[in-house]
């Protein structure tokens, strides 16, 4: 039985990074289940133009192992914006899952919004979490 959805967000303030994370399940109640990141929406505006990479990490912020990542390109006074849904983004037991921008533009405003749900090891690849006979 999987449960336990959740939504994060962070907005940086100019030249900071944003970054986002949901802990790994903890005590007995959760015993076997992990992070699932299902979807994802980012944006970085700024003056200056550049490169933003967003990453996916299972771990740590700065540490964890890189399982997913996105590169914004940004005009001078511009910005770039990535929506993906339907994603199946799994950190492994006992690991957190971080959604971060890495260095980037000293100029920039990054933001992050995540939503997804704590799932047992092993659960289908790409099941949508079911409450009162509807899919969430």
């Amino acid at each position: 039985m999987a449960g336990g959805a959740w939504q994060i967000t962070n907005a940086s303030t100019a030249g900071n990074q944003a970054t986002v994370g949901r802990a790994a399940p903890t005590g007995g109640t959760v015993a076997g289940m992990i992070v699932r990141l299902r979807s994802l929406r980012a944006s970085v505006e700024g003056t200056g133009a550049g490169l933003a990479q967003l990453v996916v990490r299972d771990g740590a912020t700065g540490a964890g192992t890189i399982i997913w990542q996105a590169n914004f390109r940004i005009g001078a006074n511009g910005g770039d914006h990535i929506e993906v849904n339907s994603l199946d983004l799994r950190a492994t037991a006992g690991n957190a899952l971080t959604i971060e921008f890495l260095a980037g533009l000293a100029s920039a405003i990054e933001t992050v919004n995540a939503q997804g749900d704590i799932v047992p090891v092993g659960y289908a690849q790409g099941l949508l979490l079911q409450q009162f006979g509807k899919e969430l």
